[in-house]
């Protein structure tokens, strides 16, 4: 395979994200997993999910 500038073995992709909840959201220790899809308002995030 290629060496490619944003894949790095097992570190995974890192962005600046914000996180909008009305709620209290409870964060496990190990993260979380956010599928990023695109929608008729841009790009977002339905809601992430614990691992």
């Amino acid at each position: 395979m290629a060496w490619e500038r944003w894949r790095s073995e097992g570190g995974g992709l890192y962005r600046h994200v914000w996180l909008l909840e009305p709620a209290p959201l409870p964060i496990v220790s190990d993260g979380v997993h956010a599928d990023p899809r695109l929608g008729e308002g841009g790009k977002g995030v339905s809601r992430p999910t614990s691992r």
